[in-house]
């Protein structure tokens, strides 16, 4: 199992972006997009998104996916069983 590292500025970025989905009549989509991400991420992050690059003096694999109507980019530390959330933006919203 992966340990799901989010900083408070994701976290910021996630609450704001809760409440445009809220507004955009898409709060249940948003909520089971980010459980299901959530989920993945905890039990297999290579089954969710795409390799982007490597940082190999790191070890850490950068991915990117969607779930809508979520874009996400994560890296995934195989080391120390950590997924790191980098970047959070909502997709298909226009």
């Amino acid at each position: 199992m992966y340990k799901v590292a989010i900083s408070g500025k994701i976290g910021q970025e996630l609450i704001g972006l809760h409440g445009v989905a809220q507004a955009h009549g898409k709060h249940l989509e948003f909520v089971d997009a980010l459980k299901s991400i959530y989920d993945q991420l905890q039990t297999d992050p290579y089954s969710l998104g795409e390799p982007t690059f490597h940082y190999r003096q790191l070890k850490l694999i950068n991915c990117k996916a969607i779930v809508r109507p979520l874009v996400i980019e994560f890296c995934i530390d195989d080391l120390g069983l950590i997924v790191y959330l980098r970047t959070v933006a909502l997709f298909g919203f226009d």
